[in-house]
């Protein structure tokens, strides 16, 4: 009878710094949503190198999907009012 288990996790957190063009680009190309990026992916270039990665693009792309366009729009009205105070002046 086992008393004592011992299980060991490793975590990892990465944090990616994006321009705002670099994160407007990766907007769109996760606004077709994964299973469609998925079978494209498949039918042009392949399945043999995406299979391994489905699960963690079916993750990531509503990660993204949720946070980024809502941060981008935020950018994009900081820029009107600032173009809007410099136009007044």
């Amino acid at each position: 009878m086992e008393v004592v288990k011992t299980v060991v996790k490793i975590d990892c957190d990465i944090h990616i710094k994006l321009t705002y063009e670099e994160a407007a680009a990766l907007i769109d190309i996760v606004g077709y949503g994964a299973e469609p990026f998925l079978n494209a992916f498949k039918e042009h270039l392949g399945k043999h190198y995406i299979t391994k990665h489905q699960d963690g693009i079916r993750s990531l792309f509503p990660k993204i999907w949720d946070k980024l366009p809502k941060q981008l729009y935020q950018v994009e009205e900081i820029r009107r009012r600032l173009e809007k105070l410099n136009s007044e002046n």
